[in-house]
């Protein structure tokens, strides 16, 4: 399974950026996985009182799954270290997994940039998102009209697990 992080400050463009490379991905046909990371808060949103997770969660649970037919959502009341979330990917058969966030992870990371946010440098960076020009530098204008040079280039770069 490949890794690839896109790492950047609040509102630099890690969403849109995840969100074109996903898109990408699944158009060439590979199975795709994210696994994001809220740096700004420590709750994860509350469930709908009233429904059956909710209930679980309520009496103590520390997980819950609800399986369909058309999917599978997990529900957890603690705190998932990364490494676990990888895993629980590559159980599932994701060819890649785009990291969204987790600034000092160690995987490859594609930093996001937007104009007017300047923070401090981030380690492992292999290509910046959000700047022109460069071997290793994707503008917005060309991310949005198409991310194949990057979905290339990530597929070349990224970590293998």
């Amino acid at each position: 399974m490949r890794i690839i992080q896109a790492a950047g400050y609040s509102s630099s463009g890690k969403t849109t950026l995840v969100t074109l490379l996903t898109e990408w991905f699944t158009k060439e046909g590979l199975a795709v996985g994210v696994v994001k990371h809220h740096g700004t808060s420590s709750a994860v949103p509350e469930e709908e009182p009233g429904t059956d997770t909710y209930a679980h969660l309520k009496g103590g649970a520390q997980a819950v799954t609800l399986a369909t037919e058309g999917g599978l959502r997990l529900t957890c009341a603690r705190q998932v270290p990364l490494e676990e979330q990888l895993d629980i990917m590559k159980r599932l058969g994701m060819d890649i997994v785009l990291i969204e966030g987790w600034k000092n992870a160690p995987y490859a990371k594609i930093e996001v940039v937007r104009e007017g946010i300047e923070r401090p440098p981030l380690e492992n960076v292999k290509a910046v998102a959000g700047v022109p020009g460069g071997e290793n530098a994707f503008s917005w204008e060309e991310l949005h009209n198409s991310c194949g040079r990057l979905g290339e280039w990530v597929w070349k770069t990224s970590d293998i697990i």
